[in-house]
């Protein structure tokens, strides 16, 4: 269980039950993080409902944090990768963030997993800085595939990041 100021419930696994909130949750977090750096046609395809029909293909591995009104962070894994993270405006500068990473990368050494990777979107350097500041280190700048509401792909620049996992 995580705890700060805010009292923080998580991560648990996401069931249906939770997706509409944490669609919403999502869509926000996304738009917050990305309208101003994704061509504004891909901008307009990320919905709400976009982002509700995405989350059964999580196949059990999407987690969920909470606080008393509900879902406050959201993230997925795939593999080595952590391929979702997102926050609600509520929960950003707690601390949540940090502990939620930890949480992850605790489940992924519990696979057996020695390594965890992740993308991050160039021009989103608060999410960068942070990732690094965990210790994450990029090992490449490249256009890399992003997830479309039509079950397609497009490639847009990413960073990606690595971290070796201690136990």
């Amino acid at each position: 269980m995580m705890d700060d100021a805010m009292t923080f419930t998580g991560p648990r696994r996401i069931d249906p039950a939770d997706y509409p909130a944490v669609a919403a949750l999502w869509h926000q977090a996304w738009h917050d993080a990305h309208a101003d750096l994704f061509p504004p046609g891909l901008v307009r395809q990320r919905t709400p409902d976009s982002f509700l029909g995405r989350l059964p293909g999580f196949a059990g591995d999407a987690w969920l944090v909470e606080d008393g009104e509900g879902p406050v962070a959201f993230a997925a894994l795939e593999g080595t990768e952590v391929d979702q993270f997102f926050l609600a405006r509520r929960a950003r500068g707690t601390g949540l963030a940090g502990r939620l990473m930890d949480a992850l990368e605790a489940i992924l050494l519990s696979r057996g997993l020695k390594i965890a990777e992740l993308d991050c979107s160039m021009g989103n350097e608060r999410a960068r800085r942070f990732y690094l500041s965990r210790g994450y280190v990029e090992i490449a700048a490249e256009e890399r595939p992003v997830w479309m509401p039509d079950g397609l792909f497009a490639t847009l620049p990413m960073h990606r990041l690595v971290k070796r996992l201690e136990p």
